[in-house]
């Protein structure tokens, strides 16, 4: 009883603050980026009814006006996406780039695919704002953004981030094609590099590379050892491709490395092998990990 007069009068106070201070409260678009999820960019009566619907639920109340607040914010932007007026669909996208709210999915696929016919430049907002989001359905789009032609398209790498940020293994098609592409190659494997699928690793191994991108390397040694004993098989191929005149010493050295670290018997057993390697720096590796 006490908590629910509690609540009551807290609901009572917040009312009237909104009422007071918020209804005339208007977000603003600042000049780089999208707006801040605002307090007073809210209805005050979808807070408050908001938060009268979900006081039982289990976390502090300050975690719960966040909650409803964005809510509210999500819901706002779904009615302004729907206008035929410039100025509010735009506020809307704007508030639905911010949001980590499901809801927010659809309509952003719309609105990424209007923009590429209208092209005022919200697909740079969109495209991230998918990848932030982690839905499988953005997936097509995000896949057409990544081979749009124009030479003066700058979404593909932008789109190649994103589907590594959703992670789903159905983009491992395109993002594979898209990595031996010059101008998305990079953003390709570090993508490439979050799936966790065997199918990545032939071009993941093929970025352990001194001429790679130091960054692209790095993220896909990541990839290849978060993928552990998948890699194996190809990385085991890959130690043996050197030749007197192309000692391949760096890459081979940092294929050692990850057959080391993964820890697999396989991977273990094939170092042996090579504990008298006529690289020196290879051989210096394996002793790090073959020590009977």
């Amino acid at each position: 009883m006490r908590s629910t007069v509690l609540m009551g009068l807290v609901l009572a106070g917040l009312w009237a603050l909104l009422t007071a201070t918020g209804a005339s409260a208007q977000s603003a678009v600042a000049e780089e980026g999208f707006p801040e999820l605002a307090f007073t960019a809210v209805a005050p009566e979808c807070l408050q009814e908001c938060l009268r619907e979900s006081q039982q639920v289990a976390v502090g109340y300050e975690e719960l006006e966040r909650r409803c607040r964005e809510n509210c914010l999500v819901t706002r932007a779904l009615r302004l996406v729907e206008s035929d007026d410039p100025e509010q669909y735009a506020e809307g996208i704007e508030i639905l780039c911010n949001s980590d709210d499901r809801r927010a999915v659809e309509p952003l696929i719309a609105a990424l695919r209007r923009d590429l016919e209208e092209r005022t430049g919200r697909w740079a907002w969109i495209i991230p704002a998918l990848g932030a989001l982690r839905d499988s359905a953005a997936i097509p789009v995000l896949t057409e953004t990544l081979v749009i032609p124009d030479d003066d398209w700058l979404g593909r790498e932008m789109s190649a981030r994103a589907l590594g940020d959703i992670g789903d293994p159905a983009a491992i098609p395109a993002l594979t094609a898209a990595a031996w592409r010059g101008d998305t190659r990079d953003d390709a494997i570090m993508a490439l590099a979050k799936i966790p699928n065997s199918r990545v690793v032939p071009v993941l191994v093929s970025a352990l590379d001194p001429g790679e991108d130091p960054e692209t390397r790095e993220a896909a040694m990541d990839g290849l050892e978060w993928l552990g004993w998948m890699a194996v098989p190809d990385l085991v191929e890959a130690l043996g491709e050197y030749s007197p005149e192309h000692p391949e010493t760096d890459r081979r050295v940092w294929i050692c490395q990850l057959l080391g670290d993964c820890g697999d018997a396989d991977a273990l057993d094939v170092l042996r092998a090579h504990r008298n390697d006529p690289d020196p720096a290879v051989a210096r590796c394996v002793a790090r990990f073959i020590t009977d």
